[in-house]
């Protein structure tokens, strides 16, 4: 019996850790190139970031809340031009995505999709997308602050009904 109440004390003790796992130690790095910029066919400016997420994180209110913080920082130091589009691309810490990784030399971007974490997009300076991706799928919009269940991402900056 004793055995019994010990394993659904565990069991319930570690899905409630899980869901109130704070954010430790995250932070986006740079992935080389760490940022690209180009005239679209509209002759706009337009500029890329991609980063990889290191740290302790699971998908939750506390996560958004400080990944959304980090990008606020990292746009704030470094949105130097008026740029008509300025997508940032974060993609979860891999075998492959981390701090050894050349975008020009190793593969596309889109062969890493079902490691894209988060797409940020500007549109002249106003943010415009913000969503949170796992596995390829669309779970949250940071901007409506809601659960997202009908959108999955495809082809880099594609976004394609499920």
């Amino acid at each position: 019996m004793k055995t019994y109440i010990l394993l659904l004390f565990i069991i319930l003790f570690s899905c409630n850790s899980n869901q109130k796992m704070e954010p430790k130690n995250i932070k986006i790095t740079p992935l080389s190139p760490y940022t690209q910029e180009h005239k679209n066919a509209k002759n706009e400016l337009v500029r890329e970031d991609f980063f990889y997420l290191s740290g302790t994180y699971s998908f939750n209110d506390k996560f958004y809340k400080k990944l959304k913080a980090i990008v606020k920082n990292h746009i704030e130091n470094n949105n130097d031009k008026k740029y008509t589009f300025y997508a940032i691309y974060i993609f979860k810490e891999t075998e492959q995505l981390n701090e050894n990784f050349n975008i020009d030399k190793d593969v596309s971007s889109d062969s890493y999709n079902s490691d894209l974490l988060a797409h940020i997009l500007f549109k002249n300076n106003e943010l415009y997308v913000f969503n949170i991706i796992d596995n390829g799928n669309i779970v949250y919009d940071l901007i409506e602050n809601k659960e997202v269940t009908d959108l999955e991402f495809d082809e880099g900056v594609v976004l394609k009904r499920k």
